[in-house]
């Protein structure tokens, strides 16, 4: 009866090589083998996928293992190198089963990691910075798909999909608070991104101290470029090569490097440090303080480590999780609660 399961591809009643033997031994030859291959449908090897095509009726069905995803570079996301592999191994269930060979690969492979890193170098570059400038202003509400249809009858694909992307990302950037028309942004950059008049006061208040401030959690660089601009030594540490690259560009005067946020490379006790923790888990945004990242727990250590420390938190945080030792300030904007900061 799992043959007939809607995720995998059923196998006919007929004879599936359908070969057009007369002979009863030709037949139940035909049905052993449709049963052999019946039961290693779904049986990944160790090495490779095998697929197999139902639409391959008037011909014998052969086993089509993906043996140029042997030529598709692996991501090493720890170090960032590009080692080449063998066949990726799935599970069966995991395969969109297609037509095509192709299909099957799209659901298998995601996307490299070098795509978005040659968007960003791209949109930092020269060309990349000349094309920005020259780009006429969106608005929220301009159609994705009619902006890069016409975009790309100037720049190449790839540049005009870049392109459109910073001016929609700009667009909602400036619908919801005066931001810097050129900062380079990213969607999930964006929604993290401080609220400038926050995170110039509280550059203020961090510049007071007199120490160099280091944000273990930069993002794009907002919170770092306020600091910057009031004159104070800035580094940046953001674990997305890509996010890395544009906040490189977006604070020029800091020193931004790529790494985790729970094992800084630099002592902290010298520095004032900001630590704003991921707050989405599985690509949802979570409440609990236990599956931040890096995690409550770790903030807290981090930031009694530090000479002076800003830990941002969502505005529900429970009393609980505050530490005696630790102020709390909750920050309004308007008839918004923005954050809570300890």
């Amino acid at each position: 009866s799992d043959l007939h399961d809607h995720r995998r591809p059923a196998v006919p009643p007929g004879a599936v090589d359908h070969l057009g033997e007369p002979f009863p031994q030709a037949r139940q030859r035909t049905h052993e083998r449709r049963q052999l291959l019946a039961g290693r449908l779904d049986r990944p090897q160790r090495g490779r996928v095998e697929l197999l095509d139902r639409h391959l009726a008037p011909r014998p069905l052969r086993r089509e293992p993906l043996q140029f995803l042997a030529a598709e570079p692996r991501q090493d996301f720890a170090s960032r190198v590009a080692r080449h592999d063998g066949p990726v191994e799935v599970e069966a269930e995991d395969i969109g089963h297609g037509t095509s060979v192709a299909r099957c690969a799209l659901a298998v492979l995601s996307q490299p990691l070098g795509v978005e890193i040659g968007r960003a170098r791209y949109l930092v570059s020269p060309e990349g910075r000349a094309a920005l400038a020259a780009l006429a202003p969106a608005t929220p509400r301009d159609d994705p798909n009619t902006l890069v249809s016409r975009l790309r009858r100037t720049h190449p694909p790839d540049a005009a999909s870049a392109l459109s992307e910073q001016a929609l990302l700009r667009a909602k950037a400036s619908a919801r608070f005066t931001a810097d028309p050129g900062m380079l942004l990213t969607g999930p950059g964006l929604e993290m991104m401080t609220h400038p008049l926050v995170a110039e006061r509280r550059a203020a208040r961090l510049s007071a101290l007199g120490l160099p401030a280091a944000d273990l959690t930069c993002g794009l660089g907002s919170d770092l470029r306020a600091c910057a601009d009031l004159g104070l030594p800035a580094f940046g540490l953001e674990r997305d090569p890509a996010t890395a690259i544009l906040a490189r560009a977006n604070v020029p005067t800091a020193d931004i490097c790529i790494g985790d946020a729970a094992h800084p490379p630099l002592h902290i006790e010298r520095y004032a440090v900001i630590l704003d923790p991921s707050r989405r888990d599985g690509g949802r945004r979570t409440f609990n303080p236990a599956a931040f990242s890096p995690d409550w727990d770790t903030c807290l250590s981090l930031i009694r480590t530090a000479r002076a420390a800003v830990l941002k938190a969502p505005p529900g945080l429970d009393r609980d999780r505050i530490p005696p030792w630790a102020e709390m300030e909750a920050v309004q904007l308007g008839r918004d609660m923005r954050e809570v900061a300890l």
